[in-house]
């Protein structure tokens, strides 16, 4: 198993996509998720994670910030 990336832009999404892509489809992915968060309803964070082959997982340092009312929500 591969590390991997993934993101939870707004209610209802999950993407995930492979560390292994070239550097242009990181940045597009990570800026996918960082317009959901802004534009779709139920915003719940611009960040990305990653997941380490032995199942860790951990904030992308270069992360976007994520919609501030999703760090106090508590229902979304």
């Amino acid at each position: 198993v591969d590390d991997f990336f993934f993101g939870i832009p707004n209610r209802d999404f999950l993407i995930c996509w492979s560390s292994k892509g070239d550097a242009e489809f990181q940045n597009s992915m990570r800026t996918q998720i960082a317009t959901d968060v802004e534009r779709q309803p139920y915003p719940l964070s611009g960040k990305t994670f990653i997941v380490k082959a032995d199942g860790e997982i951990f904030l992308e340092e270069q992360s976007s910030i994520g919609d501030p009312r999703a760090e106090t929500a508590e229902l979304n």
